[in-house]
């Protein structure tokens, strides 16, 4: 068969005028000579050739694959890569098959994309391109390419060899007419590995994102897919019956996985020219819409809103000399009383502003957890699940009701906060997956309603996740007419609404300046002395607190781990403006934020200082030196009593007992302790006390 009698539009016609082009040629061999088992073909170069063709590959995929392979058959001949059973000239069309060639796939790029969630009946066995994220990702395994056939009645006659979706061959010797038996020490296997993917979450709108299934079969099934990886996946939309019921999946045969940037966030020139608008704003100018965009309908929360507009734009991450990660995301707790707008705010971040976002609901959690876990599907396949902070890599992880979530699901959560990484047991062994994401997380306290209890006492989750929160705020509902009042104007008359949304920046050109400034702007070092200076004095200052005048128990109000954060607070405040540079202000506001929330969260009721050891969900120092105090006092009287019945039986000795705690107190630093502390100290230890005796210990 001489291809240049071939009609003219034909799509065999059309595939050979591709493949006869010269990156094709080069590629084909390059091909050959690695071993590999497929080529691609640019969409484009069929499109631009021959439009009807181009679209009969979308439209019937898996029969335009005849032809490709035929053509790309021919074009090996001629390169010489492989050899004809007989002259190309005497090849019939269904004889070119018969020309065995090592390439089994042709592959195409550059097919139009959908999103995954307009998949439906109308995209069946046609093919198409979509991006998702990796959910799931199941263990390679292996099926069937090609067996080998001998006749079980003459076998001095050579095996046959034929593609597994191939009739099985019949015997035609001395009329044999017997199906041949398959060979199976000679059965070529092809790779093949299950994927689940899911919408992006730059895309996603919703809490609940679009899943489909995708198998990939060959040399892609080989890549190194891990769940939380981004890519694009070419594929026909096929169906298969999942508990009485058809669900969609993709063919795959084509992948890109992607780096996970912010180019997908699509900009015009004129989106970039209102971004450098924005920048040339006057700071403080700008500083202010971007805190009135965060929740316009939530009113009041300056601090917090300043706090999440640092995190959305973020540190630089980075490395040490010894190539150890430095963290760049910002992770920020919300413990406040309920109904004051913690899970309205989460939901406008997650909907409107973050680029990339996981948005989480501890009550209405899959199972599958922060993390990651590896289940067991059917066959004994095991699969790695991605959870939702290796969804969120290099994005951000919105965790609201944090405190419903069940407890298995936020342990094992301080490693992936700080070093960013999971890692979880398969069954061949360990692997880990990237987290590196900010987290976000909003909580209601133990009990409902916020006290002046510390911290730890207030949280029903690990208090140890604390200590990896660059800022925490607790969020009173505190009546207060000024603001009441405002946010019932905003809740009731829809001009003062229209109002407040006026004095920020449009939501999704902030998100889109948001995304610019992440992928294009990179403050890594600080070289102004001035800021060096403000962040060094402030750190050592502020730990001059510890020790003075001989006091070993002095409470330490600031560690490494928060110097660590205020540089990435101060990063970020950089990045807001689009500069490379850090200036002085820059440092100020990373410290005027920390202060607000070591004073919030970290103030020792006992001494009036701030301690670290309270901001990270530990006994305060004060805490540690006033029990003992009472409990000694409450022994002395017992033991001059000669029972404990003295508490409950004499007013007198109970207030004698509590005016020597406060002064012991007094002497020992405890300058804030009131009578009602002393009261309540005192009753605690009593308990205590008394139901060690109950129970004969």
């Amino acid at each position: 068969m001489n291809p240049g009698t071939i009609k003219t539009d034909s799509p065999l016609d059309v595939f050979l005028k591709v493949l006869k082009e010269d990156k094709y040629l080069e590629h084909i061999t390059k091909a050959v000579k690695d071993n590999k088992k497929s080529i691609v073909i640019d969409y484009e170069d069929v499109l631009n050739i021959n439009p009807n063709i181009a679209r009969a590959i979308i439209e019937k995929p898996e029969e335009m694959m005849i032809p490709g392979l035929n053509a790309l058959r021919l074009v090996m001949v001629d390169l010489e890569l492989t050899t004809s059973p007989k002259p190309i000239s005497e090849l019939l069309p269904p004889e070119l098959k018969l020309i065995k060639i090592p390439i089994r796939h042709i592959r195409y790029s550059n097919v139009e994309e959908i999103s995954l969630k307009d998949i439906r009946g109308e995209y069946v066995n046609k093919l198409v391109t979509v991006r998702g994220i990796v959910r799931s990702s199941g263990r390679l395994s292996g099926k069937p390419y090609q067996y080998t056939y001998k006749c079980p009645n003459h076998r001095d006659i050579p095996p046959v060899q034929k593609l597994a979706d191939d009739p099985v061959p019949i015997c035609t010797k001395d009329n044999c007419n017997t199906k041949m038996d398959i060979v199976s020490k000679d059965t070529v296997w092809e790779d093949i590995l299950t994927i689940q993917i899911q919408e992006p979450p730059e895309t996603a709108k919703s809490s609940n994102p679009k899943r489909i299934k995708a198998t990939l079969e060959g040399d892609i099934a080989r890549e190194e897919i891990e769940a939380g990886d981004i890519l694009k996946i070419t594929g026909m939309v096929a169906t298969e019956r999942v508990k009485n019921r058809d669900e969609y999946y993709i063919k795959g045969i084509n992948i890109d996985l992607e780096d996970k940037k912010y180019e997908e966030i699509e900009m015009t020139e004129e989106d970039i020219q209102a971004i450098q608008d924005l920048a040339k704003l006057p700071p403080e100018v700008l500083e202010q819409k971007i805190i009135n965009t965060i929740a316009p309908r939530i009113q009041g929360y300056k601090e917090v809103k300043e706090a999440i507009a640092l995190q959305l734009f973020g540190g630089v991450s980075g490395s040490r000399i010894d190539n150890a990660h430095i963290r760049g995301d910002i992770h920020i707790l919300l413990l406040g009383d309920p109904g004051i707008g913690k899970s309205d705010t989460l939901n406008y971040i997650s909907d409107n502003l973050a680029p990339r976002s996981i948005y989480t609901d501890g009550k209405l959690s899959s199972g599958v957890g922060l993390t990651a876990i590896t289940s067991m599907k059917e066959g004994d396949e095991w699969e790695v699940e991605a959870g939702a902070m290796v969804l969120a890599d290099k994005g951000l992880c919105i965790i609201d009701e944090f405190d419903k979530m069940k407890d298995e699901e936020r342990d094992n959560l301080n490693t992936p906060l700080e070093q960013q990484k999971v890692h979880i047991a398969k069954a061949s062994g360990m692997i880990t997956l990237n987290s590196r994401c900010s987290v976000l997380i909003g909580a209601n306290p133990k009990g409902g309603r916020l006290t002046d209890k510390p911290i730890r006492e207030q949280i029903s989750f690990p208090d140890t996740i604390l200590s990896r929160m660059d800022l925490t705020f607790i969020l009173k509902d505190v009546p207060n007419t000024k603001m009441d009042g405002a946010i019932a104007d905003v809740i009731i008359d829809e001009d003062i609404e229209e109002e407040v949304y006026k004095k920020g920046i449009d939501a999704e050109l902030l998100r889109k300046y948001i995304a610019y400034a992440r992928q294009n702007i990179h403050p890594r070092r600080i070289e102004d002395p001035e800021v060096k200076k403000a962040l060094k004095e402030y750190y050592v200052d502020a730990r001059q607190t510890t020790g003075k005048n001989g006091d070993e128990d002095s409470p330490i109000p600031i560690s490494p781990r928060l110097i660590r954060a205020l540089k990435r607070l101060t990063q970020a405040r950089a990045r807001m403006f689009l500069r490379e540079d850090i200036i002085y202000e820059d440092g100020a506001k990373a410290i005027q934020l920390l202060e607000y929330c070591q004073n919030t969260v970290g103030m020792d009721p006992f001494t009036g200082k701030v301690d670290l050891d309270i901001m990270e969900g530990r006994p305060g120092g004060g805490e540690k030196k006033f029990k003992p105090i009472v409990r000694m006092l409450m022994i002395e009287k017992t033991e001059e009593m000669g029972s404990i019945s003295w508490y409950s039986h004499s007013g007198e000795h109970r207030e004698e007992v509590i005016d020597a705690i406060l002064e012991e107190s007094r002497k020992e630093g405890l300058a804030k302790v009131t009578r009602k502390m002393a009261e309540e100290g005192l009753q605690e230890a009593v308990e205590w006390e008394y139901s060690y005796i109950k129970e004969g210990k």
